[in-house]
């Protein structure tokens, strides 16, 4: 990506000049293709279920949520279509559809640019939109494969195992033998292109079908509308309805905690840390503070999150962003929301109901939300 902050850098060793040129001139190329098409169009909208599609990656703390009971499962399988098409209704110009996977089918092996399973979804749509022989990108017809809250959703079927006994990984910390490294989520196919195909062919066969039978319009005429603000998320005051201590609070600096390195049963990380974490290891609290020590305040602030590295803090270079967009659009019944990061399935189960009550006639719309 084109983050420009230190924690996105240190990956890649530092700033990479031929994959930015590449995401702004595709951004820039796709802005005046859609302003040579502009047209008059119209909208339809449609709602399905993906069935096993995809997993909860981190069940042990799902089960903290206290609201649990009022779901059946873990993850969300709703899928919103929004399909686009002439004013006349005679010729096809795309579809977006919002649903709920990470996109790692292809695990870290992969040393290959993809576009995972929502990419292959993607392709099969656009294939079957286009005319024959229409390179892949290339058509008219653009279908797009978004995320809606998938911070802890995986598409590997099979779950996370040991992968030199074959066994489960231990519950709460996704460990074997106390070490990430070896759990691994699989499946649902043999290899990892079997699992990206089967788990992009079945949000395709959603996505197709929901199109196909989509009648309901977007109601454009009576309001089509937009917000957008950028947002300091060190200083947000925290009601106290959505704080532990019962008390109004504060947002403070970022901070990357022990669970961060461990990583996920996707891609798992390195060293001794674990997920479920909330305890300190002095040998890492010792070298994190070469970094940035953290101060009181902040560590109260995180708590019980501990500490790894404080990377609001890290000076001079900007580790992580703080001040992040966000922005809602209105398109007649509908209300998308745009965030800045990857929410959970309860967590988006949450922000929906949140916008819900803040809408006076919330029954009649649909709300759905991207990253």
């Amino acid at each position: 990506g084109t983050g420009g902050t230190a924690l996105v850098d240190i990956t890649t060793f530092g700033f990479v000049k031929e994959n930015w040129e590449a995401c702004v001139n595709g951004i820039v190329q796709s802005i005046m293709l859609a302003h040579k098409n502009l047209q008059l169009g119209r909208i339809k909208i449609n709602v399905g279920q993906v069935d096993n599609a995809n997993i909860n990656r981190s069940p042990a703390s799902y089960l903290n949520n206290v609201d649990r009971g009022e779901y059946k499962d873990n993850t969300d399988h709703e899928m919103t279509v929004l399909r686009f098409e002439s004013i006349d209704g005679k010729t096809e110009i795309g579809m977006i559809n919002f649903y709920p996977v990470h996109a790692v089918s292809l695990n870290n092996t992969n040393l290959l640019v993809a576009g995972d399973n929502k990419g292959y979804a993607s392709y099969l749509f656009e294939k079957l939109k286009n005319p024959p022989g229409t390179l892949p990108g290339q058509g008219s017809f653009v279908a797009a494969f978004g995320q809606s809250n998938e911070g802890d959703v995986s598409p590997n079927l099979m779950g996370p195992k040991c992968i030199d006994t074959g066994l489960p990984c231990e519950f709460y910390t996704s460990t074997c033998n106390g070490k990430t490294e070896k759990c691994i989520a699989f499946g649902p196919g043999n290899n990892m292109y079997e699992s990206n195909v089967i788990i992009g062919q079945r949000q395709y066969d959603v996505a197709k079908d929901l199109y196909d039978n989509a009648q309901v319009f977007l109601n454009g005429n009576s309001i089509v509308n937009f917000r957008h603000t950028y947002v300091d998320m060190q200083t947000i005051n925290v009601s106290s309805r959505f704080t532990s201590t019962g008390h109004n609070e504060t947002t403070c600096q970022a901070a990357l905690g022990y669970s961060f390195a461990a990583g996920t049963t996707d891609g798992p990380g390195d060293f001794d840390f674990t997920q479920s974490t909330n305890s300190t290891n002095p040998f890492w609290q010792f070298v994190a503070a070469f970094l940035a020590k953290p101060t009181q305040q902040q560590i109260q602030c995180q708590a019980p999150k501990p500490i790894l590295l404080d990377v609001g803090l890290i000076k001079p270079i900007e580790w992580v962003p703080f001040v992040l967009p966000h922005q809602i659009f209105q398109i007649g019944q509908l209300f998308m929301v745009g965030v800045p990061g990857e929410f959970s399935t309860m967590s988006g189960r949450r922000l929906k109901i949140t916008i819900q009550q803040a809408l006076q006639d919330a029954v009649s719309h649909k709300i759905c939300f991207f990253f």
